[in-house]
């Protein structure tokens, strides 16, 4: 193994030379820049092939011996600058290696000990920037002299002698004793973060993880969540809880940050699939190929399968003139009956999805999906520093939540500002910032009675609060409806699952040919990496509403605004649904690949939303939203209301709930059952009280 080089070894005065000529001919602006903004700025970034074209052979041994090159080149940049600059702290910072450096967290070996590499990874975890000492300035406290010490790795030490070559009196530390000086002493800032591989780069395996060490200018340019290319130096240190074992830990000390902003630019696609995504796009067909290629081995779900394939798109997030953002992630809600396969879905999604995290509700916290505040002992002092949870490691992507409903009150809370604002405010531990969520949330939750029953309202049997349902944009319940011809499909689908498995098991062998054959509809209609990749380049693509497409979405929306003109107040739809609209339609064209939402697009958002609207309220011909969104439709509110002013009507001598009862039952056909029902609600809320119980006699608050 290459361990690293010392930071006192006498530098090579071949290799000064051949970086002297590559910053005087290829990057002197750079250098002239650097010496007008020190110490302002201290480093100046090359890229790679800038040196490569330059000297083929420096840029060889840029990438066998960083070390000792990237200090020769900061010496030849000082040597090219005027004045007293010769003894300045400056870096030379190189980006973008060739492709054969770049490597994965999990492929990081001992040959790759002291050589110049490059990985992605995501930030999960990042400390305070902290001072570095590099060379401390000591004072004899026997002669008053002040000596220089280098230290070494991290590691603080003290002079062993006052060095006679530094004007000494040449004691050894046994016989005198040394003081810092710290306004004489040479530091660095340096920062600490913990690393793992990217979503894509790690599916069906758990991510690996390094710890990476910013110095400079770098250290505080990243946070937890970034997605980043790390350009550094791999060496060994000895494990912190295992000093003495001979079996080392790898960290990187970065060279230089390459902080990525767009989305999906980790899926590289080339020419040839770039022109037969083009091709795919102008098929009729491709809406329905696209949706047999989700989750094909589940049965059914077209309605439910097209909404999870227009949340992979995603509309167009949006900033306004005056700053303000509009999300453009779909957010999809999955309720119904167990074993329909929700949670087989939302699992595949997380798949299929280019930058995909999957979470249980069940064992998550508000922490494990949002952020946490950690202690940071890395530098011995225990203060506390930022850890992103999966909503954080899923800006950019789809994060999937299985069992949405098995999270704590408290802990769902957390997501409304997550959802809605695509961002997380943390105020934890002292510490206060504001971390991206720009991601598409795809969830799971069973009803809190087993079964879901339509035309009851959807919030009072779901454990969710209404502000986190209204988030969504589509709410798709799925229901086990016993039928025999349905029962029929589902039953053959399995089996054919069952047998195509068997048969991919023991490809190659006599008749496994046949039943691979017989069983082709189990197959996805596009591979999973076609689909990713497809997305991926769809999602560079920010459409614009057309005149057609926008009438096509305000003309339904009124129309079922409409449905609540007159007395009886009921709000069909909001104008949150609204935005949904055109959400889905942008998503609609990106999956055509087109630069217009068309009138065609609006449609298809218009089924989707007509589809879970009608089938949540139980009635296509009427809308109630509330019926969705809160556990108190207007049928149910108008019959408060009634058993409300029936109390009030009594005044302060009060009215049995027997005659409540009947009075509700005669005027407003209210049952006993949902009648003390109502009375129990309005106690609750204390708009109603029992003051004498033995005779049960209600009375109006004022």
């Amino acid at each position: 193994m290459i361990a690293a080089l010392p930071v006192c070894e006498e530098i090579d005065g071949t290799m000064v030379s051949q970086w002297a000529e590559v910053l005087s001919h290829h990057l002197m602006d750079r250098v002239r820049d650097l010496e007008d903004l020190y110490p302002d700025e201290r480093s100046i970034e090359v890229e790679f092939s800038t040196i490569d074209r330059a000297d083929s052979d420096l840029a060889v041994e840029l990438l066998e011996r960083p070390d000792a090159c990237l200090r020769a080149a900061a010496q030849a940049a000082r040597g090219l600058m005027h004045g007293d600059m010769g003894r300045a702290s400056i870096d030379v910072r190189v980006v973008h290696l060739p492709r054969d450096a770049r490597l994965a967290i999990r492929e990081l070996r001992g040959q790759h000990l002291g050589r110049l590499v490059a990985f992605d990874a995501l930030v999960t975890r990042a400390t305070q920037v902290r001072n570095d000492v590099r060379t401390a300035a000591f004072q004899c406290q026997r002669c008053r002299t002040i000596i220089y010490h280098q230290m070494d790795e991290q590691l603080y030490s003290e002079p062993l002698e006052c060095y006679k070559e530094q004007d000494g009196c040449g004691r050894t530390s046994g016989n005198t004793r040394f003081r810092l000086v710290p306004e004489l002493t040479a530091t660095a800032d340096v920062q600490k973060v913990e690393c793992q591989e990217p979503l894509d780069g790690a599916r069906g395996t758990s991510p690996a993880r390094t710890t990476v060490w910013l110095t400079g200018e770098m250290a505080g340019a990243v946070t937890a969540g970034n997605r980043v290319v790390i350009n550094g130096v791999p060496h060994m240190v000895k494990a912190a809880d295992k000093p003495k074992s001979t079996v080392m830990d790898t960290e990187v000390r970065a060279v230089s940050v390459e902080v990525q902003g767009q989305e999906f630019e980790e899926l590289d696609v080339t020419d040839e699939e770039r022109l037969e995504f083009e091709r795919e796009a102008r098929a009729p067909v491709l809406y329905q190929n696209l949706i047999a290629s989700i989750a094909p081995s589940i049965k059914g779900h077209e309605m439910e399968k097209a909404g999870m394939l227009l949340q992979l798109f995603g509309g167009v997030p949006k900033v306004l003139d005056d700053g303000s953002r509009l999300r453009g992630d779909i957010h999809v809600l999955l309720v119904g009956d167990p074993g329909v396969a929700k949670s087989a879905m939302v699992r595949y999604m997380s798949h299929l999805a280019p930058r995909g995290v999957y979470a249980s509700g069940k064992s998550s916290s508000a922490a494990g999906l949002t952020v946490a505040a950690t202690k940071d002992g890395d530098f011995g002092e225990g203060r506390w520093t930022l850890e992103a949870g999966a909503m954080v490691l899923a800006d950019m992507g789809l994060l999937a939540v299985d069992e949405l409903d098995k999270m704590r009150e408290e802990d769902r809370s957390a997501l409304h500002e997550g959802m809605e604002q695509q961002q997380i405010s943390v105020n934890k531990a002292g510490i206060t910032a504001t971390l991206s969520t720009r991601c598409s949330m795809l969830a799971a939750a069973n009803p809190k009675y087993g079964r879901f029953i339509i035309g009851k309202p959807l919030a009072s049997q779901l454990s969710l609060p209404d502000t986190l349902l209204s988030r969504f944009d589509l709410i798709f319940p799925v229901q086990d409806i016993p039928r025999k011809d349905l029962d029929t499909d589902i039953s053959s689908h399995i089996l054919a699952s069952h047998m195509r498995g068997g048969a991919l098991a023991n490809r190659g062998e006599e008749g496994m040919s046949a039943v691979l054959e017989r069983t082709d509809s189990v197959k996805p209609h596009y591979p999973v990496e076609f689909v990713r990749k497809y997305v991926a380049h769809a999602k560079r693509i920010r459409p614009v509403l057309t005149d057609q497409a926008a009438e096509a979405i305000q003309s339904h929306y009124i129309s079922i605004r409409q449905l609540g003109e007159g007395d009886d107040r009921s709000v069909p739809i909001t104008a949150r649904q609204l935005e949904g609209y055109i959400r889905l339609a942008e998503a609609s064209a990106r999956m055509r690949l087109s630069r217009w939402v068309e009138e065609q697009d609006a449609r298809r958002a218009i089924d989707l939303i007509e589809y879970y609207l009608g089938t949540l309220t139980g009635d296509r011909g009427s809308r109630d939203i509330d019926m969705i969104m809160t556990s108190m439709p207007k049928s149910t509110r108008d019959r408060t209301v009634l058993v409300l002013d029936l109390i009030r009507a009594a005044g302060n001598d009060g009215i049995t709930l027997k005659d409540v009862i009947a009075s509700a039952n005669s005027q407003g056909g209210i049952a006993e059952g949902e009648a003390r029902s109502i009375v129990s609600r309005l106690k609750a809320r204390g708009e109603i009280i029992e003051p004498d119980p033995s005779r049960e006699l209600l009375q109006a608050v004022d």
